[in-house]
């Protein structure tokens, strides 16, 4: 947030009704300056007669006509509005920001501004917190990114309000173009690597799920904007990989998904009754367009987007999870199998459940009772089992849900790691979703996947990779969709028959993951009776965090080696929990 503002914007200090209009007494904003933004700018070089103006504060907005402007008095005079029933917020909420490297930029609390809506303003950018941030995790932690471009940002917005359409769609398109450029300049060839996401559950923001038409064209502009801004800095633009929707809060898939993929795609059926690519179709931007769009259109009509993935949140069962992004591939199939027989359908937010109610079965997921990763489990098996299946299907990536705020001690909500509280301060210790996807990462993108089984409610199956000629990793897994809390004593023996070895024996370590190996779920259940808020968090002893640190410790729970028989074959069985995981590491000699 507060990358962008424009130029012309002011803060209204004072609002007078007169009887040839509204006296609006207007000052700069605060922190304009951090934006490049002149102190004391004449207002007339801002306002002038017959413009569109919009009045607006955190909650409420109104939008009239500008009468006349008056530099000496600071003033503008605009046509008669509405005043909302509770009045403007003229006061700031609370005292203004001071100076904080770990916070750096100045944003008021509150407020209420005049901003320009036709003609629009002119964008100005603030990058101390970009550059504080992703410094932070690109260039001191490596980490992989996914720049998302959720709405029109800052006073680019038709209103100031979260999850926003765009006033003027040329100029969202100049500022996504200088947003991405910006990122280009100071990361390099590493934002090449990154998913260029565009909207974040937009079928559950007013703004986009009842403007159908400006979603499809703010997915138009801002696609178009960021390749151009590649081509710009000589990268070819096929090669970046853009996409999102990041649908949320869905159950089947009546959310107008095939809309937006009949949108997207340049030779669906019904070419009639769909709109064309509005970035192509806009004359002001000739010149500015990527030639990836401008290709695309110009060989189909003006049709088609450029579109390399989708995303879709799952806050599901594993099964049902997994269905979703499989039927969002088939429909995509369906409606133009060339176009989308390479198209990413990814979950880039993932977990069994969403909101965590005071059920106990849904507290026992997050602390550790191993539903959690076997549900992992399952769901990416049946990925993977589709992919076997269908190479369409063989594409895409999964990222867990982390909340944005700490797990504090043995609070039961989605993470994978919990902030535990101490007499001296806070200890950080993984939870066992953390360390189980740690393994999942160290196989390679080609696996075997194993049959499906099914036991007492449980789904037994697993897959595996070859990591190099002589390291074979896998798991086995069962999984009871109804067993939250893994009351189950069950345990299953599961044989893997390896054959055609050239090795003469074999090394087998076993990581077991279920509700009492890899795993503090008995502890974390006793912790989490004590008292404990977050104005008076509960304070555990030195022992009592040693404890659960040393069981967070991922750890072999077998080591074993085997001889391969002279035929070479090798039968390896392992043994695996309800709700549980065998992750094997098998080295041959």
């Amino acid at each position: 947030p507060n990358v962008v503002r424009e130029r012309e914007t002011r803060r209204i200090t004072s609002i007078t009704r007169q009887t040839d209009g509204v006296l609006l007494e207007i000052e700069d904003f605060f922190g304009h300056d951090q934006y490049g933004i002149k102190s004391g700018r004449p207002v007339s070089t801002d306002y002038q007669s017959g413009d569109m103006v919009q009045i607006s504060d955190p909650v409420n907005n109104v939008n009239t006509e500008v009468i006349a402007a008056d530099d000496e008095s600071r003033t503008v005079l605009v046509a008669e509005f509405s005043d909302p029933e509770d009045g403007w917020e003229i006061d700031y909420r609370r005292n203004l920001p001071e100076e904080d490297p770990d916070k750096p930029g100045l944003f008021p609390p509150g407020g209420t501004y005049l901003r320009k809506i036709n003609p629009p303003g002119t964008p100005h950018y603030y990058w101390g917190r970009v550059n504080s941030e992703w410094d932070f995790a690109v260039k001191q932690h490596g980490r992989t990114l996914i720049p998302g471009f959720n709405d029109a940002p800052g006073d680019i917005a038709h209103e100031a309000s979260p999850n926003r359409r765009p006033k003027d769609y040329a100029q969202l398109h100049e500022v996504v173009h200088a947003m991405t450029s910006y990122l280009i300049d100071r990361y390099g060839d590493v934002a090449l690597e990154w998913r260029w996401s565009i909207f974040n559950e937009p079928n559950l923001h007013r703004d986009f799920r009842d403007n159908w038409s400006d979603t499809l064209k703010f997915y138009d502009y801002t696609s178009d904007a960021v390749l151009r801004a590649f081509e710009d800095h000589g990268y070819d633009s096929s090669k970046v990989m853009v996409g999102g929707l990041e649908w949320g809060g869905v159950f089947g898939l009546n959310w107008r998904l095939n809309e937006f993929l009949a949108h997207a795609s340049p030779d669906a059926a019904d070419d009639s009754i769909r709109p064309l690519n509005a970035a192509y179709a806009d004359q002001r931007l000739d010149g500015k367009r990527s030639r990836r769009v401008e290709e695309l259109c110009k060989a189909n009509e003006g049709r088609g987007a450029p579109l390399d993935w989708i995303s879709i949140h799952t806050y599901h069962g594993s099964r049902a999870a997994a269905e979703m992004l499989i039927e969002a591939k088939s429909t995509a199939l369906e409606i133009d199998p060339d176009y989308f027989a390479d198209l990413w359908v990814n979950s880039y937010e993932s977990a069994p459940e969403w909101v965590v109610h005071p059920d106990p079965n849904v507290q026992a997921v997050y602390m550790g009772s191993g539903y959690y990763t076997s549900w992992t489990a399952d769901y990416v098996r049946r990925l993977l089992q589709q992919g076997s299946i269908d190479n369409n299907y063989a594409f895409g990536e999964l990222i867990h849900t982390i909340q944005p705020w700490p797990l504090r001690n043995f609070n039961a909500i989605i993470a994978v790691v919990r902030e535990i509280h101490t007499k001296d301060g806070t200890v950080m210790v993984p939870k066992p979703i953390f360390n189980f996807t740690n393994l999942l990462t160290t196989m390679t993108d080609d696996f075997w996947v194993f049959p499906e089984k099914n036991m007492g409610g449980h789904v037994i199956s697993g897959f595996a990779s070859q990591v190099e000629n002589n390291e074979l990793r896998g798991l086995f897994y069962s999984h009871n969709e109804r067993d939250m809390q893994s009351r189950t004593d069950t345990g299953f023996e599961v044989t893997l028959e390896l054959r055609e070895l050239v090795h003469k024996e074999a090394s087998v370590t076993e990581y077991r993951f279920d509700n009492t190996h890899n795993s503090y779920y008995e502890q974390a259940v006793e912790f989490a009776e004590r008292p404990d808020s977050a104005h008076n968090p509960a304070v555990f002893t030195e022992e009592e965090v040693a404890q659960v640190r040393q069981l967070a410790k991922l750890r072999p729970t077998n080591t074993v080696t085997h001889e391969i028989g002279e035929d070479g074959s090798l039968d390896l069985t392992v043994t695996v929990g309800g709700n549980g995981i065998n992750f094997f590491v098998v080295e041959f000699e």
